[in-house]
């Protein structure tokens, strides 16, 4: 097993200095440091040359904000078609390991709920305010007012179900 960690933070650090390009480890460092939690030039160096046997989670999410992508391209570059292991043993495309990654994998997972919710919360304040404003005809307004009550329920329907699956859902929103 210990192969597949050396590789994982070996893929992190091939990836940071594919990024950074003719940047100096220097470049990279001030900017870490501009991000809030400087990573040394040595240190930067041992990870992009994998000397580095391990990349913690917070140097993963420095390093991502300083070169200004999210932490994920780090941690599974080649998205989508690269292959890479995501575990000990277990080949994938790149894009696969993200959706595993972030649980899109599953049909009602976190993610895709809280887009759904998040979507449906928008449509809703939308009709609303059409509402609100005189902007529905007189012969619409029993539409909107049903269609009103469907998004709520469907957005108590997505909390309930983003709680089942282990989410925080803010009841002040």
């Amino acid at each position: 097993m210990s192969n597949w960690v050396d590789e994982v933070a070996s893929r992190i650090g091939r990836e940071v200095a594919k990024l950074r390009g003719e940047r100096s480890g220097q470049w990279l460092s001030d900017q870490t440091a501009a991000v809030g939690k400087r990573i040394s030039k040595a240190s930067i160096s041992e990870i992009e040359n994998g000397k580095r046997k391990s990349v913690s989670v917070a140097d993963l999410m420095v390093l991502a904000a300083a070169l200004e992508v999210p932490p994920i391209v780090l941690l599974f570059p080649g998205i989508p078609d690269g292959n890479l292991e995501v575990l000990p043993g277990r080949d994938t495309d790149a894009w696969s390991a993200v959706e595993w990654f972030v649980g899109e994998d599953k049909r009602d997972s976190l993610p895709k709920l809280v887009r759904h919710r998040n979507t449906t919360a928008r449509r809703l304040k939308e009709h609303e305010l059409h509402v609100k404003y005189g902007k529905v005809s007189p012969s619409d307004l029993g539409k909107f007012n049903d269609l009103i009550e469907s998004y709520k329920r469907w957005i108590d329907e997505d909390e309930e179900k983003m709680r089942a699956a282990g989410g925080t859902v803010d009841d002040e929103r």
